[in-house]
């Protein structure tokens, strides 16, 4: 199969010319980074399929959501002509597969309801998913939800680790074949499954943990003057980014669990000579753009992330180490939400020659956010051996 040639039309548009049979060009909405994705995927040669249909009328269309479909890509799009045209089962859809309402959904944030919960709550929480052509995990949001009686058969499948789901069997599953429907799976067939479940989760209090008197409160007790009004200006950009009154209920604390307990694992918050707090994260540079995003989502500014070469040498009683090696660093250059982590426990200072526990507020918090905290600490502590 020949590779597929990409015709930038403008930023969110690309072409697929005309070649061999093809009735029409195939366009694609997409990023410059959804388009290198794509490439990684079957869904434009879908798209390209498309194209051949007898009556297609103009383009055959893929807008940014497009991934692998039955026939047409999902997020595809075409319009035939009524005399020469056809009706295509895989572009008007044709089956409709679910899960049952007892099926677990991991989220984005670590913890895990049933689909019969989150119908019932109405949330609207990011959900965690899988791209499998880039092997990473992704966060996605629910755009529309319903309840279907099944019109076809359902199935119980069990895995040989013990786990089951029910699911009718035109459900796909994913397999080193790419997405198979249930029907067509045999016992010993392998499938992919994600061996992290999550914690139950369970419905934050409304509990306040910082208000804006306690924020100001904390920064004297820390030595920060409150200079031309200061604390005001502070409390003000704060607030109006969600972060003050801080509650265990608030839309911003998950993302701030994560972020504290990563920086107190392999962060550090410093007084500059002027006086003024700097927070810097060190890491693997995805990480630090991961971390670049949650802080973009609650409204931060963070600087790019940096890389330098640093020489090091370290005098041992046997010997003497030289080594070099690259360090990828995130600048945080909000001093006002640097202040805002000081009040919720982040160490001024050389962490190492003072003595600092975990938040005493973590101790009321739901068991997910506790585990948001620790995996943010955890997984900036710990790293794969390498030989």
């Amino acid at each position: 199969m020949a590779e597929l040639r990409f015709v930038k039309i403008h930023d969110y548009l690309w072409e697929i010319p005309r070649t061999g049979g093809m009735r029409v060009p195939a366009r694609i909405y997409a990023s410059e980074k959804i388009l290198r994705e794509l490439k990684e995927d079957q869904a434009p040669q879908q798209a390209v399929n498309v194209a051949h249909l007898p009556g297609i009328v103009k383009y055959s269309l893929a807008m940014p959501d497009i991934h692998w479909g039955y026939g047409f890509p999902i997020g595809g799009v075409a319009a035939f002509d009524l005399d020469e045209g056809v009706i295509s089962p895989g572009g008007v859809g044709y089956d409709i597969n679910c899960l049952t309402g007892e099926a677990r959904v991991l989220h984005a944030h670590g913890y895990y309801r049933t689909i019969a919960e989150i119908v019932e709550a109405g949330t609207n929480d990011p959900l965690c998913s899988y791209r499998f052509a880039v092997r990473r995990p992704e966060s996605a949001r629910i755009i529309y939800r319903f309840g279907e009686t099944p019109r076809t058969r359902v199935w119980r499948v069990w895995t040989r680790s013990g786990d089951s789901v029910e699911a009718t069997e035109d459900h796909p599953f994913w397999t080193p074949q790419g997405m198979v429907p249930l029907r067509e799976l045999r016992p010993g067939d392998r499938v992919a499954f994600c061996p992290f479940e999550g914690v139950p989760y369970e419905v934050p209090s409304t509990e306040t943990i910082l208000s804006p008197e306690a924020f100001c409160e904390a920064l004297r007790q820390r030595g920060i003057p409150d200079r031309g009004q200061r604390y005001r200006q502070l409390v003000r950009y704060l607030t109006r980014r969600g972060l003050l009154p801080l509650r265990y209920d608030s839309p911003a604390l998950p993302l701030l669990c994560k972020l504290l307990g990563y920086l107190l694992g392999d962060g550090a918050c410093y007084r500059e000579r002027n006086g003024r707090i700097r927070l810097v994260a060190y890491g693997r540079a995805e990480d630090l753009e991961t971390m670049r995003r949650d802080l973009e989502a609650l409204g931060i500014r963070a600087a790019r992330v940096y890389r330098h070469r640093r020489r090091h040498r370290v005098q041992t009683v046997y010997r003497t180490y030289a080594f070099e090696r690259e360090e990828v660093s995130l600048h945080i250059t909000s001093r006002a939400f640097a202040l805002l982590l000081v009040a919720l426990g982040m160490p001024i200072g050389d962490r190492t020659a003072q003595d600092f526990e975990a938040p005493a507020w973590l101790e009321r918090a739901p068991r997910w956010q506790k585990r948001l905290f620790l995996a943010g600490l955890f997984g900036a502590e710990l790293s794969a051996p390498r030989s």
